[in-house]
């Protein structure tokens, strides 16, 4: 999207009475490079934000900048163990985006911390047929030790009734 049609976007909603955007997409919001500043237009008119991201690109510097403009942000992680993000989200090398993302994660929850900030940071996971219910307990585990507010498991919306109940119980088996 380019500079005027987010301008115009982000006024006409504003215009409507809009009260939220959510930033999200088919692709990491945060590769935009106009993504903040579509935030800072969006928080000058009063219209509150939620964030998906993988969190590869939320460093110390785009968190700084972009946090408190939030009211919640989601770290969209779907495992807790290296190898298993890298199968998941289809990248060659373990050991270099999921300690990235651990950090960034970390260094979102100081700077909250440290601000002083009203917003909600979250870890998620789409729970699908195979996954690794031991991926899904060092997620929660590791949500839990950054200091995340909360850890979302949601059942992967091509899953059938029956199977969503099997995943689900499973990874309350796992719980136990």
């Amino acid at each position: 999207m380019d500079k005027r049609i987010g301008e115009r976007a982000i006024d006409g909603l504003s215009a409507l009475g809009c009260r939220g955007i959510v930033w999200s997409g088919g692709g990491e919001p945060t590769l935009h490079q106009l993504l903040p500043y579509f935030m800072r237009r969006a928080a000058l008119k009063d219209i509150e934000q939620g964030l998906y991201t993988n969190g590869t690109m939320f460093d110390p510097a785009y968190c700084a900048n972009v946090l408190p403009l939030l009211r919640w942000i989601r770290f969209s992680m779907n495992t807790g163990l290296s190898r298993e993000y890298s199968r998941l989200h289809g990248l060659s090398s373990s050991h270099i985006m999921f300690p990235t993302v651990l950090r960034n994660l970390q260094n979102t929850v100081d700077f909250k911390r440290d601000a002083d900030l009203n917003v909600t940071i979250s870890v998620g996971a789409v729970v699908g047929k195979h996954t690794n219910m031991d991926g899904l307990l060092a997620l929660g585990n590791m949500a839990k030790d950054a200091g995340a507010d909360f850890v979302q498991f949601k059942a992967d919306n091509r899953l059938s009734v029956a199977d969503a109940r099997d995943v689900f119980a499973r990874m309350m088996d796992a719980l136990k």
